[in-house]
């Protein structure tokens, strides 16, 4: 939708690194910019890099959506992609943030409690492939100790959020 594109600054490049691709800027959590990161639309690019870094962009130090959400948000909803937001977002879930991967790196734990009151519950929504899988335990074990935390099976989907039916949305994202 044009509204979502607006609002998280998306564009397709047509040139240099990120040649192809969509351009998704990723902000810290401050809102500054730090980096635009390159989304494959065809499936040949996806087979071989589906998302490009520039270098020394390290997407374990930033959560994508992050500097959007309130401080003190009482609900969380973690996603692995970008894609995933939007989708979530676009169906009216906006405390969404995603890992921009599986891995739920120490300081990425720190700036996502940093946005949580201490009775804030969330919802992981990773990925049901292995990868996913680990990233979710992971997660469990280490947003676990400080909040209530949920993760979901989403086999049902084809394991990937943005895959879910707008009619299920609702029902899935259930804390």
């Amino acid at each position: 939708l044009p509204e979502t594109v607006e609002l998280f600054g998306l564009g397709f490049c047509f040139r240099g690194l990120q040649n192809g691709r969509i351009a998704i800027p990723i902000h810290n959590l401050s809102g500054e910019l730090v980096a635009y990161v390159g989304r494959a639309v065809r499936p040949e690019d996806e087979k071989a890099e589906k998302y490009k870094l520039p270098a020394g962009f390290k997407k374990l130090l930033e959560v994508y959506n992050l500097h959007r959400q309130p401080t003190g948000l009482d609900k969380l909803i973690i996603v692995e992609s970008p894609i995933s937001v939007w989708h979530l977002y676009q169906a009216g879930l906006a405390k969404v943030v995603a890992l921009q991967g599986s891995v739920l790196g120490p300081r990425q734990a720190t700036l996502i409690g940093g946005r949580l009151s201490a009775s804030a519950k969330i919802l992981i929504g990773l990925d049901a492939d292995g990868a996913g899988q680990k990233g979710g335990e992971a997660c469990l074990a280490r947003l676990g100790q400080r909040f209530w935390v949920k993760r979901l099976d989403l086999t049902a989907w084809g394991g990937k959020p943005h895959r879910i039916a707008a009619a299920d949305l609702e029902k899935t994202f259930v804390f």
